[in-house]
């Protein structure tokens, strides 16, 4: 442990709450669940505070500079991320106190709106914390802001719009993502209403 523990700030303690849960959920924490983890707390309103831009990337939206926030935690919250050599789904382990020093962070009333984000992201992502459930539902939701939003389409034109992107992507996602999986994303996004506008 670091001699002094790093401090929470609104985007390290959304960040690792979101980890926690996802860790509660039997998942384990890597660079790339981060970077999801961080697409979609921007998505619920968080963009801010974060101010990351995403781009197509092997593994869907990315954005490269988790990493770096990850590596400020590393000994304070975190353990696995001391050097930024870490690939993509190297497992990165929380330590003990994270939890409890994440609800100290939001029990202060000035963090409420964070707390919220963090909690709707929760939510959102509830049985989507598998590395396979983050990649679809991020790569989907990315294509939907990028190829769909502002356009009154029907759901089979969309879904065609996203699979056309996923074929042109890479192989890997073309290989992946069958329709249906498409389509359960494109409704699962359209039902939590966060397929249009950010909140």
């Amino acid at each position: 442990m670091k001699a002094e523990r790093t401090k929470l700030n609104p985007a390290r303690a959304m960040l690792l709450d979101v980890a926690c849960d996802l860790s509660a959920h039997g998942e384990f924490l890597s660079e790339f669940a981060a970077e999801k983890i961080v697409y979609f707390l921007q998505r619920f309103g968080a963009a801010n505070i974060f101010k990351l831009q995403y781009k197509p990337y092997i593994y869907g939206p990315y954005s490269g500079k988790v990493r770096y926030v990850l590596h400020h935690l590393n000994g304070s919250y975190i353990c696995g991320m001391s050097d930024l050599n870490n690939k993509p789904f190297d497992d990165i382990w929380l330590l003990p106190g994270t939890y409890e020093a994440v609800n100290v962070f939001f029990a202060d009333e000035k963090n409420r709106e964070y707390s919220q984000i963090s909690a709707r992201t929760k939510q959102f992502l509830s049985g989507y914390y598998s590395n396979f459930g983050l990649e679809l539902l991020a790569s989907v939701d990315f294509i939907l802001q990028s190829q769909v939003k502002g356009q009154s389409l029907d759901d089979d034109t969309i879904v065609q719009i996203v699979l056309d992107y996923i074929k042109n992507w890479n192989e890997r996602k073309k290989r992946l993502f069958t329709e249906k999986h498409i389509r359960d994303a494109v409704n699962y996004l359209k039902q939590l209403q966060i397929s249009g506008d950010s909140h």
